[in-house]
C-alpha cells in the first residue's frame, strides 16, 4: 500500500522493471538518502521492499517516467562516489547479519539507472513511531520485551565492529507477527573508522547522542545505547526526548512522564543513565543496558530498616558534634566522632558473630555453593545445540544465541539428500559442553542443493551476472577533517517530515 507520493515524478512510477525481475507497486517513504518502495519479485513470486540510493542534496531526477536515471550536480561526482559506497557498504552489513533476530533481511542488491538498490524481505506492519501515533504508548515491560531481540542482535553486530548510528522509532518496525526488527542500517560503520568530511549528516533529533554532532566525536556502542534509550524513554510516554545539544545547554530531560507511567525507580534509572550527555558515564554497551532495564536491583544490594536507622543516627551524632562551639571543640569532635565508629564497628561484629552461630548447619551447602562459583567464574558453560537438518539462519542464530562470544563460518557444498540453504554438518559435535570463549570457531556445512546439469549451471551464472552488477572495486577518497572544520547537519524533526539545517563545530 502507498503511504507517500513523490512530488514532480521523482519516484520510480508503479510499473518501472528493475533487472526484469522486480517490479516497482508504489512509495513506501522517502528519506534524505533514498526512496523507499514496495515491489514484486517475479522471480520468487514475492512481495520486497526496494531501497534506492537518492541523495536529494547532490542529485535530482525531474521525471522518472521519461528518463529513470539520476543526475548528479556538477562538481559533486565524488561525493556521490563515496555515498553509493556506503549504500553499498549498508547492504553487505544486512547480509552478514541476516541471520540475526530483529534485523530485516536482505534478498539482493545491485547497481542500475546511475544508482543503487537493495532488496529486502518485504514486513507488513507499522513504525514504533506511527503505532504511539495512533495507538498510545505502551507499557514499560510490552516496550523492553519487543526490543531485547533487537538488543541482542546488535549486541553480536558490535562485537563484529559495527555501529547502527540510527535507532530511533521510525526506523523500529512492528510486524503483524508481533516481531520487532530494526531497519535503515544507511549510517551504518565500522568501529574506528575515521568519519568523511561529508556535506550532509543525518541525525535523529532527540535520539542522537553529543558525540555525533562532533567532527570527531568519540562514536561506538555507547552511541547505540542513547539512542535506544531515548527511543524506549519515547515509547513509553510518547514524548520526544529533549535533544541533546539543548540538554548541554542546561535543558533538562522531564523524569515526571516516565513517573506517571508508574515505571519504578530503577527502571528510570535505567533509561536516564542510557541518556547521560557524557560518555564515560553512559552504558558501555547494550548488553550493560538490557541488564539494567530488565534485572532490578537484588534485596542484598537495598539497605536493611535497621542500616537505615543506623546510618541516620551516626548522622545525627556528626551534624550535631559539629555545632559544637568553644574551648577544645577538634578535641571533642574527634573524640566524638571515634566512639561513633567504634560503635558502629562493634554493631558490626555482633551482626557477623550471630549470623555465623545462627548459620553454622550449613556449612556445607555454602563449601558446595562456592565450589559452583569458582567455575562460573571460569566463563558461562555452554552446550552446543544439533543444527544439522535446520536453516543457516536458524543454526547460526541457535549458536550465537548460546555462545555470544564464537565465530561461525559456513562452507557450502553439493548434496542429493539435504535440501538447499539446510546444514549438512556441523564440526563441534552437539551435545559438547564447554566454557564460553574455549571453543573460538564453529563451521557449519550447508546444502548447496543437488548439482545442476552443465546446461542449467551456464543459465544460472548468466542469471547471476545481470542481476549482481555491484562494483565492489570502487574507492573512496579519505579525508583528515580537522578539529576546527565545521559540519552541515541536516536534522530530521520526529515530530514532523520536515528537515532543519544548521552548522556545529567541535
Amino acid at each position: 500500500m502507498v503511504t507517500e507520493e513523490i512530488e514532480n515524478q521523482r519516484a520510480l512510477p508503479e510499473g518501472t522493471y528493475l533487472l526484469e525481475r522486480y517490479r516497482i507497486c508504489g512509495v513506501l517513504g522517502e528519506g534524505g538518502f533514498g526512496i523507499t518502495y514496495e515491489g514484486t519479485d517475479l522471480k520468487e513470486e514475492k512481495r520486497v521492499a526496494i531501497k534506492e540510493f537518492f541523495p536529494t542534496d547532490y542529485t535530482s531526477r525531474e521525471n522518472a517516467v521519461s528518463n529513470p536515471r539520476l543526475f548528479v550536480f556538477h562538481g559533486e561526482q565524488q561525493q556521490f562516489e563515496r555515498g553509493l559506497a556506503h549504500f553499498l557498504k549498508e547492504a553487505e552489513a544486512l547480509r552478514e547479519f541476516q541471520y540475526l533476530d530483529g534485523i530485516v533481511s536482505v534478498l539482493d542488491y545491485f547497481e542500475a539507472n546511475g544508482t543503487a538498490y537493495i532488496v529486502m524481505e518485504y514486513i507488513e506492519g507499522i513504525t514504533l513511531k506511527q503505532y504511539v501515533k495512533e495507538n498510545g504508548c505502551l507499557s514499560y515491560k510490552e516496550l523492553v520485551a519487543l526490543l531485547t531481540p533487537i538488543m541482542k542482535a546488535m549486541i553480536q553486530i558490535h562485537k563484529r565492529g559495527v555501529i547502527h548510528r540510527d535507532i530511533s522509532p521510525d526506523n523500529l518496525l512492528f510486524g503483524l507477527d508481533n516481531r520487532a526488527r530494526l531497519i535503515d542500517f544507511g549510517a551504518v560503520s565500522a568501529l574506528g573508522e575515521q568519519r568523511e568530511h561529508t556535506k550532509t549528516v543525518i541525525l535523529k533529533k532527540g535520539y542522537a547522542p553529543p558525540e555525533q554532532y562532533l567532527v570527531e566525536g568519540k562514536q561506538g556502542p555507547w552511541t547505540d545505547v542513547y539512542a535506544m534509550a531515548a527511543t524506549i524513554y519515547m515509547g513509553v510516554t510518547g514524548r520526544t526526548p529533549v535533544d541533546s545539544v539543548a540538554r548541554l545547554q542546561g535543558e533538562g530531560l522531564a523524569v515526571e512522564p516516565l513517573q506517571q507511567k508508574a515505571l519504578e525507580s530503577w527502571q528510570i534509572q535505567a533509561i536516564f543513565t542510557g541518556m547521560e550527555l557524557k560518555i564515560a558515564k553512559r552504558y558501555k554497551n547494550l548488553e550493560e543496558l538490557l541488564d539494567a532495564l530488565t534485572i532490578p536491583p537484588s534485596l542484598e544490594d537495598q539497605p536493611t530498616k535497621k542500616q537505615k536507622e543506623l546510618q541516620g543516627k551516626l548522622k545525627f551524632r556528626v551534624v550535631k558534634m559539629n555545632h559544637l562551639r568553644g574551648k577544645g571543640t577538634f578535641l571533642k569532635v574527634f573524640l566524638g566522632v571515634s566512639l561513633v565508629v567504634l560503635f558502629a564497628l562493634g554493631v558490626a561484629v555482633w551482626q557477623n558473630s550471630f549470623l555465623h552461630n545462627n548459620n553454622e548447619g550449613e556449612t556445607d551447602a555454602k563449601s558446595t555453593q562456592s565450589s559452583t562459583m569458582s567455575t562460573t567464574e571460569q566463563g558461562k558453560l555452554c552446550q552446543m545445540p544439533n543444527v544439522t537438518g535446520k536453516t543457516e539462519k536458524e543454526a547460526m542464530g541457535e549458536i550465537a544465541e548460546m555462545d555470544s562470544v564464537i565465530v561461525i563460518e559456513t562452507h557450502t557444498q553439493y548434496s542429493e539428500d539435504v535440501k538447499k540453504g539446510d546444514v549438512i554438518e556441523q564440526s563441534v559435535a552437539a551435545g559438547t559442553q564447554y566454557n564460553e570463549g574455549a571453543i573460538a570457531k564453529v563451521v557449519l556445512t550447508v546444502s548447496k542443493g543437488k548439482k545442476k546439469t552443465e546446461k542449467q549451471e551456464a543459465t544460472t551464472t548468466r542469471d547471476a551476472v545481470s542481476s549482481q552488477k555491484v562494483n565492489t572495486t570502487k574507492t573512496t577518497e579519505k579525508s583528515n577533517p580537522s578539529s576546527k572544520e565545521n559540519k552541515d547537519f541536516k536534522v530530521v524533526e520526529d515530530e514532523d517530515d520536515g528537515y532543519d539545517q544548521f552548522q556545529l563545530g567541535d
